[in-house]
């Protein structure tokens, strides 16, 4: 079986040289990772949002085509004529004339804009109706015995504290300890921080002391999280977002962020939007 890369984000292009070699290293739904030198790649069916580690193809469902045989360890190859290669599996996905994205996020040099997008943000995430951090954001929000909303929203008001107060390393300190809270593939304390870091670029603060010290704790604490959160993470260290994110000062209602952030995972998008709305009224 042939299946085609499409569209790929230029930040992981160098991974793809000839002759490289890695593993697989985990599956989820519709996705399968993949691990060169250490950098992950993900290979992701037709329809997936495209992330800084994105490789999407243009199958529907890359595990169902080859039949669910592609499991974490089995070593991949990158060939001289642009594929990548399974060993014993009989997919062979080719990556000649895909498109690559440059996913670096761009400033807002519009105040006015600023303003706006962080009564859209609050708007959005208002309206959310799942468990994520956005709860915090809320003038009636109740976490109720929730350890994780607990844990964050004692960071988050500790840092705001402590940087009305132009304690600024130790507020980077204090909300990078959100490193690695939360479950799933990218826990929840991850994406908000990756939202927090896209902030400051919006925003124009990527140069200011509390942003230089947030970028240094979290570069010193990304052992704490996972191998997936990691890559991402590291990505907005090196201000590369996903496209919803990339796009986001370009969009015109709460409605159109509500559904192209819906699209990032199941809490992922509010979190990180909670991450960039937090900044923003920062």
């Amino acid at each position: 079986m042939q299946a085609h890369i499409t569209d790929f984000s230029l930040h992981i292009s160098r991974l793809l040289a000839p002759s490289s070699s890695g593993i697989v290293h985990s599956v989820y739904h519709r996705t399968i990772n993949l691990m060169f030198h250490g950098r992950l790649a993900a290979l992701q069916s037709r329809g997936s949002v495209l992330s800084p580690v994105s490789l999407l193809a243009d199958q529907e469902d890359l595990l169902a085509a080859t039949g669910e045989l592609i499991t974490p360890g089995i070593p991949v190859q990158i060939t001289e004529d642009q594929g990548i290669l399974f060993a014993g599996i009989p997919l062979e996905i080719s990556f000649r004339n895909a498109a690559g994205h440059d996913l670096a996020l761009s400033p807002c040099l519009d105040p006015l804009r600023l303003s706006d997008l962080a009564g859209q943000l609050l708007y959005t995430i208002s309206s959310a109706n799942d468990h994520g951090f956005h709860h915090l954001f809320l003038p009636d929000a109740d976490i109720g015995s929730s350890f994780v909303l607990s844990a964050a929203q004692q960071r988050i008001h500790s840092c705001t504290r402590l940087y009305q107060e132009k304690r600024y390393k130790e507020a980077a300190a204090g909300l990078s300890g959100l490193i690695g809270l939360g479950i799933g593939l990218t826990p929840s304390g991850d994406d908000f921080l990756c939202g927090v870091l896209a902030g400051l670029t919006i925003s124009m603060c990527q140069d200011h002391p509390f942003a230089l010290a947030l970028q240094d704790e979290i570069h010193s604490r990304l052992s704490d999280t996972n191998d997936i959160s990691r890559a991402f993470l590291s990505c907005a260290l090196e201000g590369q977002f996903s496209q919803p994110v990339v796009q986001l000062s370009s969009m015109l209602s709460p409605e159109q962020i509500s559904r192209e952030f819906a699209r990032i995972g199941h809490s992922s998008g509010m979190d990180t939007l909670s991450g960039i709305y937090y900044i923003l009224s920062l």
